[in-house]
């Protein structure tokens, strides 16, 4: 049996997190889902065969609430729950009675492969090597010393200078266990967990690796959420609705709830629709997930993320490129004299053209 472990080293609901995301990175909405769930979807469908869980107390409470609403349910995962959150060596130690003699997929909560997930299926069947690296091309805007190579792995080292070392990404076999034993008592994070691999690769074993060529990651801005997004959507297949809502033009790929109500509206996918959303007479441009209970009415949005319960009404105006967070509103104010007035929490980022 092989599983994914997915440590998550902070505390969901911190008083930090982003206003669009108020539990915390990895149960923010992207395509109408958590990005949590969209990890575990990609884990499965790389081959796990299950899903191991390490988080506090309250985090994974958290994240069974979310998780229970999705198709996938909890049936496959175990949870390790702790009184507080712990990097990924502590994380791992944490899961070795769950994980004993099991090579396992180390995977980021706030991380995705987006496609071609064949590497992730050879890394996790290989059973001659006692760990796999995952590396990505580098990047134009990559710093010159992201990341370097920590180790000689023979896979990789004539590439060396064009990949990047993908943190918190790793396949590994039973045998990390023993070199986590060896690392000074109380060691944790990637430095250490990279000193265990080191050990690894001194082995007869060795370690293998591999390139990733459709790697996500959460980097701290918004626009990264964005992208996911789109990326997400750009894998939507085709389905039929024709009839369904006959006054309404809809083009490409087009996924809603049944309960959505749509009326004199354009929508041009990839576009994801939630349930009980209201759409009159808007359009809805591609690369947009419209949340449970939104409402769209005399408005386009474009490449935008609308979360459960927002807004957007008469505004005259295209909106692109935004993310407006559970029950926010943005409508145009018909009264005189015309003025803007703006009610805006903090941190939160407003641009006028």
């Amino acid at each position: 049996m092989t599983r994914a472990l997915i440590v998550v080293e902070e505390r969901l609901g911190r008083r930090s997190a982003p206003s669009w995301a108020p539990l915390g990175v990895a149960l923010a909405s992207v395509a109408n889902r958590p990005l949590i769930a969209h990890v575990m979807q990609s884990v499965r469908e790389a081959g796990a065969e299950g899903v191991v869980v390490v988080a506090d107390h309250s985090s994974a409470a958290e994240l069974r609430r979310a998780l229970a609403r999705e198709e996938e349910g909890l049936a496959d995962v175990d949870w390790v729950e702790l009184d507080a959150p712990v990097g990924p060596v502590a994380g791992i130690l944490a899961a070795a009675g769950v994980l004993a003699g099991e090579r396992f997929l180390l995977h980021r909560p706030d991380g995705l492969l987006m496609r071609d997930r064949d590497a992730l299926r050879r890394a996790l069947a290989d059973c001659d090597g006692d760990a796999t690296m995952f590396f990505r091309p580098r990047r134009a805007v990559d710093p010159v010393a992201l990341h370097p190579v920590p180790i000689a792995s023979r896979s990789i080292a004539d590439r060396a200078g064009d990949v990047v070392m993908l943190d918190g990404l790793f396949a590994l076999g039973p045998a990390i266990f023993d070199a986590l034993g060896q690392l000074d008592p109380g060691a944790d994070g990637a430095g250490a967990l990279l000193e265990a691999i080191q050990r690894l690769d001194k082995a007869p074993a060795g370690v293998g690796a591999e390139v990733l060529e459709s790697w996500w990651q959460y980097s701290g801005d918004s626009h990264d959420l964005l992208e996911a997004n789109r990326q997400i959507l750009d894998g939507l297949e085709p389905v039929s609705l024709e009839g369904r809502w006959p006054d309404c033009r809809l083009e490409g790929r087009v996924h809603a709830d049944p309960t959505a109500q749509i009326r004199g509206a354009f929508i041009r996918g990839p576009v994801v629709i939630g349930a009980g959303a209201r759409i009159v007479d808007a359009y809805v441009g591609p690369y947009t997930s419209i949340g449970r209970e939104v409402v769209v009415e005399n408005a386009e949005v474009e490449s935008s993320m609308l979360l459960a319960g927002s807004s957007v009404c008469h505004v005259g105006v295209r909106i692109e490129a935004s993310i407006l967070g559970c029950g926010a509103a943005v409508a145009r104010d018909f009264r005189l004299p015309r003025a803007m007035r703006l009610l805006v929490g903090e941190g939160a980022r407003l641009t006028l053209s």
